[in-house]
């Protein structure tokens, strides 16, 4: 039997309503008695004969005349061809009607192909294949061709790829292989159907984290908490004695009612051998499990000192902590020192892509676990002033790019 390499079907299941649904095939009930609108190609010359407006035995469902294929014996190749205007971006469905009236049970096939590249004489077609019957799978076929047996998945549709007018060409093509005897085959009332571009569909929005702490609770809307970490040489850990985070009544604005969160040490540690001290947001109730970030573009946060002493070098970075909680992508810190120019009180705006370099493969990770900010020393150095910072009002969204500020200072 006869095998081709089929190129994968780029269709979509869901196509836009089109009311005006146009067929793009001339003559394709074959009954006009000329060959016309089609041409002949053979890929053995003399194996197969082509008849249009053949009434003798069509399809069940057919009407009137039809095209008959009649092919000679073994390594028959070839049919009939149509050139056709198809639209960039837009689905279109072959059917047809195709009726086997003899042929040995396991040698003989039809196949329909859109190509962009016409058939040529003394060659196989190519392209891709939209629908098929073989006599070793449905001997006897007497049906349409959506449901041939042999018809790839997709529903014998093939979306077109680019946009604008372009030229394709519909092939019916049938054969005869590998010891198979005279076949013959009865097409009818063939069509390609214009049917629209895909619809357009949206991801339903992904929420956004948007905390301002005023629940006075530990955990924000996407479930997560809130914990401390230090370390430098004395050690460090998370929520560990010399840690302490919690929501206080004090927000960024000071206005009553206003919550933040407010990270700070419990006592001095000055001169202790700490090197870094901070906060981190998580974004889900399990450390392991992140949030699918892939559509949010934009960071935002304010962020208040909370006595004039507090250090003013903090830092805001993404961590992926990946499976079972162990460290799998931290991406660039973002300094915040140069922003508070003296004030004690900054409202920033990050695109999520100023978080990455080339060596995260310029992406954030789907698996976004947790926001830190963080104090640090500097490479080797002891913090010189005890932490105390407030964080409020952060947000994870999607930005239009218009809207997407830069570093904002307040």
């Amino acid at each position: 039997m006869k095998f081709k390499a089929i190129l994968p079907i780029l269709g979509l299941m869901l196509f836009a309503a089109n009311a005006s649904a146009q067929n793009v095939i001339v003559d394709g009930d074959f009954e006009s008695g000329s060959d016309s609108s089609w041409t002949l190609w053979l890929e053995t010359a003399g194996m197969l004969t082509a008849t249009f407006n053949y009434t003798a035995d069509g399809p069940t469902s057919g009407t009137a005349g039809a095209l008959r294929y009649q092919m000679v014996g073994e390594y028959t190749n070839g049919g009939v061809y149509q050139e056709v205007t198809l639209t960039g971006g837009n689905i279109y469905q072959v059917d047809g009607l195709i009726k086997e009236v003899s042929a040995d049970p396991s040698t003989t096939w039809f196949e329909v192909w859109i190509s962009d590249t016409a058939p040529v004489d003394g060659s196989d077609n190519g392209g891709v294949m939209l629908a098929k019957v073989s006599s070793w799978n449905c001997a006897g076929y007497d049906g349409d061709f959506i449901n041939g047996c042999d018809t790839p998945a997709g529903d014998a549709k093939f979306t077109v790829p680019g946009s604008g007018p372009q030229t394709y060409y519909l092939i019916l093509d049938a054969g005869v292989c590998c010891g198979g005897g005279a076949a013959e085959y009865v097409i009818d009332d063939v069509t390609l159907t214009d049917l629209g571009a895909p619809a357009v569909t949206y991801d339903t929005p992904p929420t956004e984290l948007n905390e301002d702490f005023n629940d006075g609770d530990d955990q924000n809307n996407y479930g997560g908490t809130y914990r401390g970490f230090a370390g430098g040489d004395t050690g460090g850990g998370q929520d560990g004695i010399m840690e302490a985070i919690s929501v206080d009544a004090q927000g960024t604005t000071g206005a009553a009612g206003d919550y933040a969160l407010h990270i700070y040490s419990t006592s001095s540690i000055v001169g202790t051998g700490w090197t870094y001290y901070g906060g981190v947001i998580a974004l889900s109730e399990t450390e392991s499990v992140g949030q699918p970030l892939t559509s949010f573009t934009t960071l935002s946060f304010d962020m208040k000192l909370g006595s004039a002493s507090a250090p003013t070098d903090w830092t805001v970075r993404l961590e992926d902590l990946g499976a079972n909680g162990s460290n799998a992508g931290s991406y660039n810190y973002i300094d915040l020192e140069p922003y508070f120019n003296g004030e004690n009180y900054v409202s920033m705006n990050i695109p999520l892509a100023d978080f990455v370099s080339a060596a995260d493969g310029g992406t954030i990770a789907p698996n976004l676990s947790q926001i830190d900010v963080i104090v640090i020393g500097g490479e080797g150095e002891y913090l010189v002033n005890d932490p105390d910072m407030f964080v409020d009002n952060v947000r994870l969204y999607d930005a239009v790019a218009s809207d997407v500020k830069d570093w904002q200072l307040y």
